[in-house]
């Protein structure tokens, strides 16, 4: 390579161009195009991405660097107030499904379950107290309504984000490359917020505890029950249900 850098760049640069085109070609032949995505939007390295506490935590500093409204320290890992040892506790509902063959049979979805729950009820490390909260899904813990929970808003706005490209990805065939490059990054931010719920009962998580990723599967698991609730109200038989989001 260094005789071609010396005297032949052209071959080099083709040489260089190959290299590159046969490991994207990887990627797209394997799914794995959203991971470049992922790195860009968590501003991680590729190799990285495989691991959610990384692309969560990374994303959480750079919104607090970049686009934050309220400016505070975020701690050192298992120094933050209510830091806690990875737990087990209750997982997602699963409503026994109704056995046989039904007709007119119709089906409701959560967007984003778990991160819309914690939009919904402001649910963030700069939220979650053992005093004064104004909302509770676990015993001794809560959230409190006094201010908008940073997290909260980061986890907003990418789901926004995801739902523009989306749409945008609409104005072009599936086998062009506009097409491919808004699929890569509304994919990416899908699979950034689908890691958020699970990091706070990860080890290695700045924000690690269990009683806060339980909140967000209680307060899932009621969101749930309530809509199974008002559709019975309203005379409908529920077929089947779960709280498990993806």
């Amino acid at each position: 390579k260094r005789q071609l850098f010396v005297n032949k760049r052209d071959e080099l640069l083709d040489y260089c161009r190959v290299d590159a085109w046969l490991t994207m070609k990887l990627y797209e032949k394997f799914g794995m195009g959203h991971f470049w995505e992922v790195a860009r939007f968590t501003h991680t390295f590729p190799q990285d991405v495989v691991h959610a506490t990384t692309v969560v935590d990374s994303s959480f500093l750079s919104w607090m660097v970049h686009k934050a409204k309220r400016k505070f320290v975020l701690p050192k890992r298992g120094q933050w107030k209510y830091s806690a040892k990875v737990s087990k506790y209750d997982g997602a509902t699963i409503l026994e499904p109704a056995v046989g063959l039904h007709r007119n049979v119709f089906c409701f979805d959560f967007t984003s379950l778990y991160p819309t729950t914690m939009i919904t009820f402001n649910m963030g490390p700069d939220t979650f107290t053992d005093e004064n909260y104004d909302v509770s899904f676990t015993e001794g813990y809560g959230f409190t309504f006094s201010v908008e929970s940073e997290f909260a808003a980061m986890l907003k706005e990418m789901l926004d984000r995801r739902l523009r490209y989306k749409r945008q990805r609409k104005n072009y065939p599936p086998d062009s490359f506009e097409y491919r490059k808004l699929d890569a990054k509304q994919n990416a931010l899908k699979v950034i917020i689908n890691s958020v719920y699970g990091v706070f009962n990860g080890a290695g998580f700045r924000f690690t505890n269990p009683k806060f990723a339980e909140s967000v599967v209680n307060a899932a698991r009621q969101s749930l029950l309530t809509v199974k609730k008002i559709f019975e109200l309203k005379g409908f038989k529920v077929l089947y249900g779960d709280s498990v989001s993806k």
